[in-house]
């Protein structure tokens, strides 16, 4: 007559352990994922929204100030935390695509771009970050203006 087991063996409660581990692991890096992809994707919302803004408010302003002064800007803004800012620098570019001559007299077309970065390190070639992407935008316009 056989013997009836009350309990696991130590190999079996072992193996459970390693399985429960290996699976609570998955489900963090998961959610650790899902949460990196949240504030990428608020960021980008928002530089978004800054870049059109300050677009819309270039090409009204127009030559030869484009509505801000030299160089770049920044700002801190609430992208995902309320209580720490996030900085987004931008920046606007106007490329003047055709001179009027001075027999016809007209006017000029400009190609405006805006870029808008929040990471420092996004000015340099990449712009992006490893396992986060890209962390700029541009936006850019063509706008006739009479000379």
């Amino acid at each position: 007559m056989g013997k009836v087991r009350q309990g696991l063996t130590l190999a079996e409660t072992v193996l459970a352990l390693g399985l429960l581990t290996t699976i609570a692991l998955a489900v963090i890096g998961v959610f650790s994922k899902l949460l990196t992809a949240g504030v990428k994707n608020a960021d980008q919302s928002v530089g978004r929204a800054l870049a059109e803004k300050v677009l819309d408010r270039a090409l009204q302003e127009g030559p030869p100030s484009w509505g801000l002064g030299p160089g770049a800007t920044r700002l801190n803004l609430y992208s995902h935390d309320s209580y720490s800012g996030t900085s987004f620098t931008y920046s606007v570019t106007p490329t003047r695509l055709t001179a009027p001559k001075a027999s016809l007299p007209m006017g000029s077309v400009y190609r405006v771009e805006v870029e808008v970065y929040w990471w420092n390190g996004a000015q340099d070639n990449t712009g992006s970050r490893r396992e986060v992407g890209k962390l700029w935008t541009r936006i850019e316009q063509l706008r006739y203006y009479d000379d």
